[in-house]
């Protein structure tokens, strides 16, 4: 397989005798539901209550929708995107895997883990595993510190080191190694050395789907005076990420930059035939992906770091005194905060979210990520 790859535990994992991951076993895998789908409850509220109203428009050829939100053929595919760098996106990776491979509970304690594995695709090289373990660590030490028990660093170590070989970090150096990556997974998962007899596959993290995109449109504009080939390249990618869903029963979640902002004057128009219009506090981009890639993705979240509020030219003082008020209060204790683009949700959902918070604000500390406690009445 080209690209750096391995596991982040392979040296422990090579010293284990584990047998080969039947198809039986693989088909039977449990879907997860959307609203535990990372074990994270404030994004698996969103993230549930849009999937629960998801439309297939009926014009849309069969393999060209997307999956309904209690389909079982594929899994949830989400995109995070940011209105600037350094805006928290690979920290709530961080947070998500360390959900995804931590075990439930501990000495009968809470973790509130999923106990699977991970497939984290590094195409940015920045994926930083020290600061994983922080993360695991901190929020094990927190769970039994909550249950009024003390455990010694040492033992939540051992619980953190046991997930990890659980965690399979790949390193990509283009988009056609991505491809080899996603084509390879099926037998590097159920191989003898890397493959887990006991736990499912959780998740595909992209960190970032935007690293090769560039590089790629410009090297096949180059060479064949048209970006075709960069796009049959993304039909591959799709392709193959429905064929790990529809196998493993895994979420995908792949991290993107915001590029071109909506203008808030103008309606903007979505995949789905809905238009909405972007707000100065939750601004949204104009997708750049190739079609089919926007056509997979079922719920999109941008996330920002807190600033001071812009007014448009209509807003009224009071109007912006009250924006003001809200956003001191919200910045106060949370440096960030994510949202959910309404843009292609049902209509349901996106009256919903009209009138209920589809947002969520959290911080980045030292030794671990705190995310707002909030629910929504799902």
């Amino acid at each position: 397989m080209a690209g750096e790859t391995g596991s982040i535990a392979a040296m422990l994992l090579a010293e284990l005798e584990v047998e080969h991951l039947s198809e039986t076993y693989l088909g039977e895998l449990c879907w997860e539901n959307h609203n535990h789908l990372l074990r994270i409850p404030v994004l698996d509220a969103i993230i549930g209550k849009a999937l629960n109203t998801m439309p297939i428009p009926v014009e849309m050829d069969i393999d060209e929708r997307p999956p309904l939100a209690n389909s079982t053929r594929f899994g949830t595919v989400i995109e995070i995107s940011s209105v600037h760098t350094s805006a928290g996106k690979t920290h709530l990776l961080y947070y998500i895997t360390a959900m995804c491979v931590l075990p439930e509970t501990s000495c009968s304690i809470q973790l509130h883990g999923r106990s699977s594995s991970i497939i984290i695709i590094d195409n940015d090289g920045r994926f930083d595993v020290s600061r994983l373990f922080t993360i695991m660590l901190s929020h094990v030490l927190s769970c039994y510190k909550e249950s009024g028990l003390d455990i010694p660093d040492s033992g939540a170590e051992a619980v953190v080191k046991d997930s990890l070989q659980h965690v399979h970090l790949f390193r990509p150096q283009n988009l056609a190694e991505v491809v080899k990556v996603l084509q390879g997974l099926p037998d590097y998962y159920t191989s003898p050395r890397y493959g887990t007899l006991d736990r499912s596959l959780g998740g595909i993290l992209i960190d970032s789907l935007s690293a090769f995109y560039w590089p790629e449109k410009l090297a096949n504009s180059v060479s064949e005076g048209s970006d075709t080939g960069s796009h049959e390249t993304y039909e591959t990618m799709v392709r193959l990420i429905r064929g790990l869903s529809d196998r493993f029963g895994t979420f995908t979640i792949a991290t993107t930059w915001g590029l071109h902002l909506v203008d808030e004057t103008h309606q903007a128009p979505t995949t789905f035939g809905h238009a909405t219009k972007s707000s100065t506090e939750t601004p949204v981009f104009y997708p750049y992906f190739p079609s089919v890639w926007n056509r997979l993705v079922d719920v999109k979240l941008v996330v920002a770091r807190n600033v001071k509020p812009r007014f448009s030219r209509n807003t009224s003082i009071s109007e912006a005194f009250q924006e003001i008020r809200l956003h001191n209060k919200a910045s106060a204790r949370y440096a960030f905060k994510g949202w959910i683009d309404i843009r292609g949700l049902s209509p349901a959902a996106q009256e919903y979210f009209s009138t209920n918070e589809g947002t969520f604000r959290f911080n980045i500390m030292p030794d671990g990520i705190e995310l707002e406690e909030q629910s929504l009445d799902l």
